[in-house]
């Protein structure tokens, strides 16, 4: 087996933050955890969703955003098969995505798509996200009832 490099090991450690970020993003946006979900961004990160109208860029659209997230009861985002190419304190990343809603005591499909992220190595030396582009692929309210109290989630305090 050939010997591993020191480079090879700090792109490892570099894809593994990058993954790591992803992760937080998505953990975060479900529990409505502000604070967390803003500190995957750079300070002038921004967010674009397919035929959504503008880019998300300021911290009272990205609150909103939450909100409307927060707002729509008990669901998780599903992030898998990153994909992740470094270039020096630059990378990129290409994700799927799956949200599974909670209704009638079971989990509905609700959505799948696709993160296309650029990130920048921050000057604490963490990764975050530059720019997300989220690809809505399929997206369905078929037979979500947007009352139903399994989709009701109580609001959450501010930090």
């Amino acid at each position: 087996m050939p010997a591993v490099t020191s480079e090879q090991v700090a792109n490892i450690v570099d894809e593994h933050e990058i993954v790591r970020t992803i992760n937080q993003w998505a953990q975060a946006l479900d529990a409505g955890d502000f604070e967390s979900f803003m500190d995957c961004y750079a300070p002038d990160g921004t967010m674009e969703v397919f035929h959504k109208g503008d880019p998300i860029a300021t911290q009272e659209a990205f609150r909103a955003f939450m909100d409307l997230n927060v707002s729509q009861g008990a669901h998780l985002h599903l992030v898998c098969t990153p994909q992740v190419q470094l270039d020096g304190d630059r990378a990129s990343a290409h994700s799927y995505v799956v949200r599974l809603d909670a209704y009638d005591d079971a989990p509905l499909i609700r959505a799948f798509a696709t993160y296309r992220d650029e990130f920048v190595r921050s000057e604490d030396g963490r990764w975050r996200i530059h720019y997300r582009f989220v690809n809505r692929i399929s997206f369905s309210s078929h037979g979500v009832d947007p009352s139903h109290p399994a989709l009701i989630r109580e609001p959450q305090p501010n930090p």
